[in-house]
């Protein structure tokens, strides 16, 4: 009976022995479930896909040289590098889970760091007016925006403005804008960097000096009238400041008269002229001519004027004057050349001697007075030849030699 037990035991701690033998089956999990990195104190999750083993993070302007991560895995797994380690993530990092089995799987994490811009230009910036679109010229150097804009009233226009992402803009796109003046737009970058941006419509601009008599010449004795012609010169409403300046000191100008002279049909331009007189204190020297009007200031270089020896015209010999009489003039300094206008032509009147006439201007040596006797060459100054009432003509002093012009006087011719 003994030996029975005895047997039954040893079968049992057999039995026993080989259900401790069987080997445990190990985990193959080896999945990264979860992984954010700490941006200056800020947890954001990466986007894990499991299918390509990816991890990406989509961040603007963040320093990604030292980061760390948390990241959570399969239970029994474990991960290399180790979580909670910082790493640098300017490129591409691996990531490598080891199942409980010793099965990897790696992971790779992307940072598409966005660099912060700054872009704070204007791309274009342009009108739409009867749904014809007009585009500025955009001067990036200076900052400055030009745009001629015509048939339409610019006190209220709302340009259209294409900047770069990111960045703003004040005032606003499409903000209905006076642009009687200029204005001045701030863009500003995605890093806070702002730039200004003048925009100019319809900017003035003085394209000559008049003087009919001799093109191209811009010369003048003081006590001259003389002037300027130039387009969007004026506002409705509103005259500019019209003087010489030096370059230090500026000279005001006497007489000031503003005039519509015409507008082109094509463009829309309006061109004005400003006549002026030069006073007679105004020193010797080349000027510059500067127009100034609501917040423009234009001009025009090399006027050139000239106090010693001015021409000064005080009185005539006789109130009208009719065919052949001798014109006689009475003043300071005069010349051997004058102009007269006469139906719509000027007749410049200096010595000199052809085949068929001879033009004889008498000047005392004192250069007090100033004789000339007309020929039948001049009969068209008298308005008797057009069969016309007399008529008040301003009479033109130059001189012959440099065509310089100086002052006028005025009298009658019948």
């Amino acid at each position: 009976m003994k030996k029975l037990a005895a047997f039954f035991i040893l079968i049992f701690c057999l039995s026993c022995s080989q259900e401790e033998e069987e080997p445990r089956v190990l985990s193959s999990e080896n999945q990264i479930t979860s992984f954010a990195l700490n941006f200056a104190g800020e947890n954001i999750a990466g986007e894990i896909d499991q299918h390509e083993r990816t991890i990406v993070f989509q961040t603007d302007g963040k320093d990604v040289s030292s980061l760390t991560p948390s990241v959570n895995i399969s239970p029994k797994a474990r991960i290399e590098p180790a979580s909670g380690v910082a790493q640098d993530f300017t490129s591409t990092v691996p990531y490598t889970v080891y199942a409980e089995d010793g099965i990897p799987n790696v992971y790779r994490v992307t940072i598409n760091n966005r660099p912060i811009s700054a872009n704070n230009e204007i791309n274009s910036f342009s009108f739409v007016v009867d749904g014809e679109t007009i585009e500025a010229d955009i001067d990036r150097t200076n900052g400055i925006i030009k745009a001629d804009v015509t048939f339409t009233d610019i006190k209220e226009l709302s340009p259209v403005i294409s900047i770069p992402g990111y960045a703003s803009i004040d005032p606003p796109a499409e903000t209905v804008v006076d642009f009687t003046t200029p204005v001045t737009y701030t863009v500003t970058a995605e890093n806070g960097d702002s730039r200004k941006y003048v925009v100019k419509v319809n900017e003035p601009e003085i394209q000559s000096v008049i003087h009919q008599y001799f093109p191209g010449n811009q010369s003048f004795f003081v006590g001259a009238k003389a002037g300027i012609m130039g387009r969007f010169l004026m506002n409705e409403g509103e005259d500019p400041d019209v003087y010489l300046l030096d370059g230090t000191s500026k000279y005001t100008l006497n007489e000031l008269e503003y005039h519509f002279s015409y507008s082109d049909t094509h463009t829309g331009i309006d061109y004005y002229a400003v006549s002026f007189v030069i006073p007679d204190d105004t020193p010797t020297n080349i000027y510059k001519v500067v127009l100034e009007k609501q917040g423009y200031r234009v001009e025009f270089d090399n006027f050139d004027v000239n106090l010693e020896d001015a021409p000064n015209p005080t009185s005539l010999s006789q109130e009208v004057f009719s065919r052949e009489d001798v014109l006689s003039i009475y003043g300071e300094n005069l010349t051997a050349g004058i102009i007269i206008p006469s139906d719509g032509q000027h007749y410049l009147i200096f010595n000199y001697t052809t085949e068929y006439t001879k033009v004889d201007i008498r000047v005392n040596e004192e250069k007090t007075e100033m004789n000339f006797t007309p020929d039948y060459n001049y009969d068209r100054l008298y308005p008797a030849y057009f069969a016309r009432e007399p008529e008040e003509k301003i009479i033109t002093f130059f001189d012959p030699v440099s065509k310089r012009i100086g002052r006028s006087i005025k009298t009658v011719f019948k």
